[in-house]
């Protein structure tokens, strides 16, 4: 075969291989994307950082686009509920964050992502609901739907199988031969229903008084429901209380009639009452019930029936759907109003987000035009939605925060004094490979750029170890480092100071709240709270002015026999100690005005020197020093309101060895210790060195935590005079910048 042959044949070879490499080429270029209209100008120019509106754009769409993009699309076609929505539960949501974050940290996060420009804003208010509202705009879309998607069949066995609430009396009893006797007393009384009611008053009387809550709105199908008694209401009744709730809401009952050995039926409707006792066997109890009222409903006049009323209608209809409007249903939902607005995503990254939603979600192959990220169909016209959009959000949601840190690192950076060695810099880097290696073994989806991007709101590997390496230059400035002192450094003194001051202590507490200008509420509280420690001291004969009731189980005194009736508490003064924790437990569970009491049962675990109140922990202090076990021998008053406080345990600081400031010496000049010192020694001299060290370590925490060391950061960014070139960031910045710096923890 001559060179021509072999040129002919293998031409093709040659070809088809060049076209290889060549479709290799083009399908490993990233795909082009939607882009700014100024990509290159600069958001951050300082020090060692440089941040133009694409590489944050880039590194913001891996953050939140995908979420963000759905925010904008939602606020526009869901704008028409937003009048269907309960605003008081917004403002629920709003509160519940203010408590979680702090009203401090709340308010400085809503600046941050650009909900507000500053808490004091006239609309401050208005615009933190509308920025709540989304998830409430797409629950109502939810809810719509799966309400059309009812049978009427459903709504009507609804509405028919409805049980109208009933105020009731219930008299209980735990033995058949008490039920007899009450049994035969109904049977005499002239009056039956002054009958219920005085025993309904004797068998609550130790009951803690519910706080009416006047603002509390009827159902919006009941004109007014007065019950001074219980109401009974068919589905708030637990599971364990199905046989008493079926009992009640029964239009009949059957009852054995003993005198002839034959079960009796009774009507048993509104108005009327059980002549004899029903046992509930689930509840080990015999019960008396008289059915009082049912609620006035709307329009009674026009609707006799409320069953017809249109209110009605849409509580029956919200009824049947709040089980499925889980998160999973309103996804689902949105996905598929963005489907029937034939929503199109441009943008790759983007798009390989929203699949994540919806798996069947197919990507735009080509780019509509070089600005467009998105469309969809509307109010029969098609909406844009450009990269330029897009990044005006994102920007404001995260631009301000995302940025921050990597600005403190490069004003932390021009402290010569503080800077990592070569060795904790390669450190650094040889975790990021560990990570990296670790990651890429475990062949996810997206790649290691993607990874560190949408998890460490980083550029790039080296921006990574610049995040590694701020904590501990954080740390070193506000701590100190060798010969650098630090911003606010641990002495000495602040070592002796937290030791002389330490304290640790479990205690439990009951807390009687009142109106600080009610001078009658105030004095109501602080009788209760004596009658916890002393007993109520009444010598009226109806005990009017006794308010906690308790009866000791148990005790030496106890009437052997049980006449059902709960006396006055006599007093922890007057309780055996051995029952303290049981009967303060208790105590604390019915009569604390503190929320959390009825699940903790008053119990503030273990706490340190600051973490109370300084009254609250004098206090304690003055009981531990009592000794263990021990309560407040008069009620101690806080800005809470009156306490009792039973303290059931508290620890011993460790002792400084009189030895030790020798010791130490000797350690410092490497003398031989277990030649000096005796095993015994050594032993205590490491335990006090242990306490201490935790003690300082302590105060490291508490001076490196968010928000001290925020005060530091923006202080020192201030000094550097650090700003944006974006003039929308710059002023977030700003807000966020006098915030930060101003902030005042006892003010939190």
């Amino acid at each position: 075969m001559n060179w021509k042959q072999v040129l002919y044949k293998g031409l093709p070879i040659f070809l088809i291989a060049a076209v290889i490499v060549i479709v290799a080429v083009i399908a490993s270029r990233p795909k082009k994307q939607p882009e700014l209209s100024s990509p290159d100008k600069d958001v951050v120019n300082y020090q060692g950082l440089k941040v133009t509106n694409s590489s944050l754009y880039n590194l913001l769409k891996q953050v939140g686009g995908t979420s963000t993009l759905i925010d904008i699309i939602d606020r526009n076609i869901l704008a028409e509920y937003k009048d269907d929505i309960d605003i008081e539960k917004v403002r629920e949501a709003i509160e519940d964050s203010k408590n979680q974050q702090g009203e401090h940290n709340f308010y400085q996060n809503m600046i941050l992502q650009g909900v507000i420009s500053s808490k004091d804003d006239e609309n401050a208010d208005e615009l933190l609901e509308e920025y709540f509202r989304l998830s409430y705009l797409q629950e109502t879309y939810a809810k719509a739907k799966a309400i059309e998607d009812l049978k009427a069949e459903d709504i009507q066995k609804a509405k028919d199988d409805y049980k109208e609430d009933i105020c009731i009396i219930t008299i209980e009893f735990e033995k058949e031969s008490e039920a007899d006797v009450f049994a035969d007393e109904l049977a005499a009384a002239a009056d039956k229903l002054q009958l219920f009611e005085d025993k309904w008053v004797v068998q609550h009387k130790d009951d803690e008084q519910a706080d009416e809550d006047e603002d509390a709105e009827e159902l919006s199908f009941i004109a007014s429901f007065n019950c001074e008694y219980e109401r009974a209401v068919y589905d708030e009744y637990s599971t364990s209380a199905i046989d008493l709730r079926d009992f009640i809401f029964a239009d009949s009952y059957k009852y054995y009639d003993k005198t002839t050995n034959e079960n009796v039926t009774q009507e048993f409707k509104t108005g009327d009452y059980t002549e004899k006792a029903k046992y509930i066997n689930t509840d080990k109890a015999y019960y008396f019930v008289y059915k009082l009222a049912n609620p006035t409903y709307i329009n009674a006049e026009d609707t006799p029936n409320f069953r017809d009323l249109p209110e009605f209608d849409e509580y029956i209809k919200d009824k049947l759907v709040s089980p499925i409007l889980t998160d999973m249903y309103v996804i689902s939902e949105i996905i598929d109003l963005h489907n029937s607005l034939d929503l199109k995503i441009y943008d790759s990254v983007i798009a390989e987000a929203y699949k994540a939603l919806d798996k069947d979600f197919k990507e735009q192959k080509k780019l509509l035009d070089d600005k467009t990220v998105a469309t969809y169909k509307f109010d029969g016209e098609t909406i844009k939605i450009t990269a330029d959009d897009l990044y005006k959000n994102l920007k404001t949601i995260y631009g301000t925060q995302l940025l921050l840190e990597k600005i403190n690192y490069e004003s932390l950076a021009k402290i010569s004094d503080i800077q990592l060695t070569k060795k904790e810099k390669e450190n650094i880097l040889d975790q990021i490979k560990i990570e990296k290696t670790n990651y890429i073994s475990r062949g996810q989806d997206a790649t290691w750029s993607e990874f560190i991007a949408s998890n460490y709101y980083v550029f790039n590997e080296k921006d990574l170890s610049k995040m590694y390496a701020v904590e501990q230059l954080r740390n070193r400035y506000i701590l100190g480092y060798e010969d650098y002192i630090g911003q606010n450094p641990v002495t000495d003194a602040d070592i002796n100071e937290a030791y002389d001051n330490w304290i640790a202590i479990s205690a439990s507490h009951i807390l009687f709240e009142f109106d600080k200008d009610d001078a009658a509420s105030e004095a109501l509280a602080l009788q209760k709270a004596n009658q916890i420690i002393n007993g109520c001291t009444s010598t009226e004969v109806d005990n009017e002015e006794c308010y906690i009731y308790y009866e000791v189980e148990d005790e030496e005194n106890v009437d052997e026999e049980d006449d059902g009736v709960i006396d006055p508490f006599k007093g922890l003064y007057n309780t055996a100690a051995k029952n303290y924790e049981t009967v303060f437990a208790d105590l604390a569970k019915e009569y604390s005005d503190d929320p959390g009491a009825s699940s903790n049962l008053g119990s503030l675990g273990l706490f340190g020197h600051g973490d109370m109140v300084p009254e609250f922990e004098a206090a304690a202090i003055e009981i531990a020093n009592r000794g263990d076990g021990k309560y407040s021998l008069e009620p101690v008053k806080t800005e809470f309101g009156y306490h009792v406080i039973y303290v059931k345990s508290s620890q011993e600081k460790t002792e400084k060895p009189d030895f030790y400031d020798a010791y130490k010496t000797d350690e410092e000049n490497d003398v031989d210790l277990e030649d000096k010192y005796s095993a015994e020694e050594i032993s205590e001299a490491n335990s006090y060195a242990s306490f201490i060290k935790t003690l300082k370590t302590d105060i490291e925490n508490e001076r490196t935590s968010i928000n001290n060391r925020n005060i530091l950061l923006a202080q020192l960014r201030s000094d550097s005079e650090f700003k944006f070139l974006d003039a929308d960031l710059q002023a977030i910045y700003e807000t966020v910048n006098d915030l930060q710096k101003n902030y005042d923890p006892d003010a939190e």
